[in-house]
């Protein structure tokens, strides 16, 4: 009785283990066909934002640049002038930030 029965879930057992090896060959097919055909439609498309996120950040820059020179006094100096504009942009307590425009951090 006891053999039988030990029989009997070895068996199932077995057969849960034949099916489980059959879903993940199945889940593998679709995986690689996934793999095959949109990563590349994807990569293109994670290309492309890039390239806009460069664009917005060089604008996004240059405007800052724009709003802090203009903010600052002109001095004899380029790179003095420039040096001031960061550090007037940079410390909020600094006497050449006296506008009504928002800090960016």
């Amino acid at each position: 009785m006891a053999l039988e029965t030990t029989a009997a879930l070895r068996d199932e057992v077995l057969r849960e283990y034949a099916q489980l090896a059959h879903s993940l060959d199945q889940m593998n097919t679709v995986i690689a066909g996934i793999n095959a055909e949109q990563v590349s439609i994807l990569t293109d498309k994670l290309r492309e934002i890039e390239r806009k996120f460069g664009l917005v950040y060089t604008l996004f820059k240059a405007s800052v640049y724009a709003i802090v020179k203009e903010d600052v006094p002109a001095q004899p100096s380029a790179t003095t002038n420039t040096a001031t504009a960061m550090q007037a942009y940079h410390d909020p307590s600094s006497s050449a930030t006296t506008t009504n425009r928002p800090a960016f951090l």
